[in-house]
């Protein structure tokens, strides 16, 4: 770098072209985050660029990298694992893609295949499958090979021989999504570099490239010893963009193994990766599982504290894949509580915990039922027992939902249940009931509160309204309702002319949302019927594809005051049955 655009007097700091050049590959090591820059970010780091080119400076510091130098062999080039600057780093080489990119479009083609060898792609190595000089993290490499797919298959390129003096871009193998933050900042880069051409031409893109690789400084601090890399990263990164729980565990997993770049990449493709995959398939964040898995440890645990807890107990392990194991085994009991998929849950579970997903269960009882899934599971609880507790707590949790109470303190309910249920000796359903019942503080609704709420509550307005309506369904052995089905007034929500007859204005009003007034229909018929009679609503129920409408319509010829309430009192005898306190 020209120590003239020096604003240290470090001889460690250097531009981007001093970090890329030669045969220097900056790689993104296991432990590190995906890439995480958004728009605001870009608009930053493009405001520096800009005060440069209009003069206000000659060059801008970007602060520290701290690289670990991989060992040297024979046929690779020089390797430098980055522990700190990756969205820097990433970000102008990025920017460097999509000035290439730009030029292309302009027919610029030598000058992009020059920038291209020079700063972006290496010579080709025997034992160095790829010739890129930036490796991202594993969760960025489909978005990294799409951004150099957009670049290699760019029309101006396809006449023969343009990549024989360079190569053709060989990315890493890809993994991770095809879409998210990565290829976002590149589409925004191109789209800066085209509006640079179009407004400035093109001795504005050579300046600003210049720039890029010249004049954006950073101080570089290389570690000796990488076992140190994860610790200084958690610790680098503590004060700067948040830091997860999940980039933590990740971070500790492979801090294990930090010295073995080999066995740490064996690891990631046959254990972390599959593990993370069913997470990123279910579009369920990881997070999701860490704090029940850490109260299943510790029933103690804090989110603040979270952290320590799981690596005290993982310090009991020494094998690395047992980590991932070990927190493998609530997986499939938190993707079916989040988002209703069961395919990985024991065939006897698999209702119960659909139904705590379709009833909404809070997360204040994630631990409690991955310990009853996992004790089933591994044959320690009977698979009986386990329903039937399971049984107690959705019957807990439907009669406070329908009551109207919120699921306050029911952390304080659960994360200790376990524990406590398996010192008394006592892991049945009854033991359940009992704990939760000698909580004064815990409402769990008598069959009064319950048969109220049933007959005279508004329903229609609790999230728990369409559980309620899916479990009725079920019981008249009706089709399996989906979650989109429609909710429909069978006294509608304008009080008509013709409904007028039957219900006053109060009536009406306290009537209108109870569970008696509401059955399930599809959205064609429930748009259909609207705010027609009830004879004519009739008819149609009668060919419903749901048995709810269907045996209103059986059983009923009007739809007074008095037919609502024949109605309310068959809905409080199953509910009573259905949901036992």
């Amino acid at each position: 770098m020209d120590s003239g655009l020096k604003v240290t007097d470090t001889p460690e700091e250097s531009s981007f072209s001093d970090i890329v050049a030669g045969d220097n590959v900056i790689n993104i090591p296991l432990f590190q985050r995906e890439y995480k820059w958004t728009e605001k970010n870009l608009s930053q780091f493009w405001q520096d660029i800009e005060e440069i080119l209009d003069g206000t400076k000659q060059s801008q510091f970007l602060g520290v990298i701290v690289t670990v130098r991989q060992p040297s062999q024979i046929g690779r080039p020089t390797i430098y694992d980055i522990v700190d600057g990756q969205q820097r780093l990433f970000t102008c080489y990025l920017a460097i893609m999509a000035a290439v990119r730009a030029a292309l479009d302009e027919g610029k083609k030598e000058w992009a295949l020059e920038v291209a060898r020079t700063f972006l792609l290496l010579r080709p190595f025997s034992q160095h499958p790829t010739n890129t000089k930036l490796v991202p993290s594993a969760a960025d490499r489909q978005q990294f090979k799409l951004a150099w797919d957009d670049i290699a298959a760019h029309s101006v390129l396809k006449e023969k021989g343009s990549w024989d003096v360079i190569g053709k871009p060989t990315p890493p193998h890809s993994s991770g999504p095809s879409s998210g933050k990565l290829i976002q900042q590149y589409i925004r880069l191109v789209r800066r570099f085209r509006k640079t051409f179009t407004d400035y031409g093109f001795e504005r893109v050579e300046k600003t490239l210049q720039i890029l690789t010249g004049s954006l400084s950073f101080v570089s601090i290389s570690l000796r010893n990488p076992i140190a890399a994860p610790i200084i990263f958690e610790r680098l990164n503590a004060r700067g963009e948040r830091i997860t729980t999940a980039d933590l565990v990740r971070n500790e997993i492979f801090s294990r193994v930090a010295s073995e770049p080999t066995l740490a990449q064996v690891i990631f493709n046959n254990d972390w990766e599959p593990f993370q995959r069913k997470f990123l398939d279910a579009q369920v964040d990881l997070e999701k599982l860490l704090f029940p898995y850490g109260l299943a440890l510790n029933h103690n645990t804090t989110k603040a504290d979270l952290f320590s807890v799981l690596r005290v107990h993982w310090n009991t392990f020494e094998d690395t894949t047992d980590i991932i194991i070990d927190m493998d085994r609530f997986a499939p009991t938190i993707i079916a509580l989040e988002k209703g998929l069961t395919e990985s849950l024991p065939n006897e579970l698999r209702q119960n915990i659909l139904r705590l997903h379709r009833l909404g269960a809070p997360s204040s009882i994630y631990s409690f039922v991955c310990l009853v899934s996992d004790a089933a599971s591994s044959g320690r609880l009977e698979v009986t027992t386990a329903r039937e507790m399971l049984d107690v707590i959705e019957a807990f949790l439907a009669r406070r939902a329908i009551c109207g109470h919120e699921p306050t303190g029911l952390h304080a309910v659960f994360k200790g249940l376990w524990p406590e249920l398996a010192k008394e000796g006592d892991l049945s359903a009854t033991g359940v009931s009992k704990s939760i019942r000698k909580r004064p503080t815990i409402a769990w609704p008598s069959d009064q509160e319950f048969e109220h709420a049933l007959r005279f509550g508004d329903l229609y307005s609790r999230k728990v309204c369409r559980y309620v309506l899916s479990e009725f369904e079920l019981s008249e052995h009706g089709e399996t309702p989906s979650d989109s089905f429609w909710i429909e007034h069978i006294m509608p929500q304008k009080l008509t002319d013709e409904w007028a007859g039957l219900y006053s204005e109060d009536q009406h009003k306290s009537s209108l949302n109870t569970f008696a007034n509401l059955i399930p229909l599809t959205s064609k018929m429930n748009n259909d019927e609207g705010q027609n009679a009830f004879q004519l609503k009739r008819v149609a129920y009668k060919d419903s594809i749901f048995s709810t409408a269907r045996s209103l319509a059986l059983q009923f010829e009007t739809w007074s005051l008095d037919d609502l309430n024949t109605r309310a009192n068959r809905i409080v005898e199953w509910s009573l049955h259905r949901w036992k306190k």
